[in-house]
């Protein structure tokens, strides 16, 4: 999540802070997201409160507050219909926490007159392990695997039964339906084959359990003093901590976070870094991963692929349908799948 611009509203002496206007013609087109935090005020608000808006990929409303001395997060549901993920991504962080795995620790929740749930979590200063290796930044990369392992360890002990083999087949036939339109229309020959692809595959065997919901390296954060704290949790489509190592892998391998410098021309230098460094993280997540589990490395590319799959619909722009098959191409044909 990164902070937008910021937004202050000065407090009034009594009840709720006074809402902010933008200084130029029109709404500030922050103003229904601050509104949303001004009907739910803290009760002792008496300090100016400054507000952040911060992007996300949950569709979700994020705010970074700041009220008086403190720093918190605010996430709220877009429309009513999404309160039942929000508040199990909430309720996921509080398990989360009471294993002692590092999470934000929830500080409230409860609904805006809107209808619209929210919570307030705590606010960690850090910066994502995608944004260290795109900017070539230091990070400990031994308390990364250590949180990493910790976590799946945790994650592993909850294994069931296997999740269903046409739960993979039906997303994967999913999104194939879905790549028949939109920005994927340019390339929907492209999508029905690699789709055919993916589901000639093995799917039988991968096991349910608990597991983050959305593991990827935007989502773990690196904090001054080395601590590494894992952030938006999610109610995935399945549960499996083989689909969380898997998202691990989809920037690993797939290098979807680094979509963007693919696709700038003069990139090749910070590109060739990026990639450098997540080659030589590689080997160390594929050894961490062999200790717990000899069965998921020779699967991990699969997954990963389908992972890359999945943004399809989601992606706003021509090119980056084409850059996500040239990755899971690149994924399947380097592990010869």
């Amino acid at each position: 999540m990164n902070a937008g611009p910021i937004l202050r509203s000065p407090a009034a002496r009594r009840g709720a802070p006074e809402a902010a206007h933008s200084s130029g013609a029109g709404s500030d087109p922050s103003a229904s997201r601050e509104a949303a935090f001004l009907a739910n005020p803290e009760k002792d608000a008496v300090h100016e409160v400054v507000l952040r808006p911060m992007t996300g990929h949950s569709g979700a409303e994020i705010l970074l507050i700041t009220q008086g001395q403190k720093n918190f997060v605010r996430k709220s549901a877009a429309t009513p219909e999404q309160n039942a993920r929000l508040r199990q991504q909430s309720e996921k962080l509080r398990m989360l926490a009471r294993y002692s795995l590092s999470v934000p620790r929830v500080l409230r929740e409860g609904t805006h007159k809107s209808g619209c749930a929210f919570y307030d979590m705590e606010y960690v200063p850090a910066r994502t392990v995608a944004a260290a290796i795109c900017d070539s930044a230091a990070f400990h990369r031994s308390a990364f695997l250590k949180a990493l392992e910790r976590m799946f360890t945790f994650f592993k002990l909850t294994e069931g039964a296997p999740v269903s083999a046409e739960a993979f087949h039906a997303k994967i036939a999913q999104i194939k339906a879905a790549g028949r339109s939109g920005v994927c229309v340019a390339h929907c020959d492209a999508i029905a084959a690699m789709a055919d692809r993916l589901d000639g595959l093995n799917w039988d065997g991968i096991p349910a359990s608990e597991g983050h919901g959305d593991l990827s390296l935007e989502n773990i954060l690196l904090t001054a003093d080395d601590r590494v704290v894992l952030i938006d949790c999610d109610a995935g489509w399945v549960s499996s901590w083989w689909i969380d190592a898997a998202k691990l892998y989809q920037g690993v391998s797939g290098h979807w976070f680094l979509g963007n410098l693919y696709l700038e021309d003069d990139a090749g230098r910070s590109l060739l870094h990026a990639s450098q460094r997540l080659e030589r993280l590689k080997p160390s997540l594929d050894s961490l991963l062999a200790d717990l589990d000899r069965r998921l490395l020779p699967r991990i590319a699969q997954l990963a692929a389908l992972h890359l799959f999945r943004t399809l619909p989601y992606a706003r722009d021509e090119r980056l349908v084409g850059f996500a098959l040239s990755r899971i191409d690149t994924v399947l044909s380097a592990s010869r799948t």
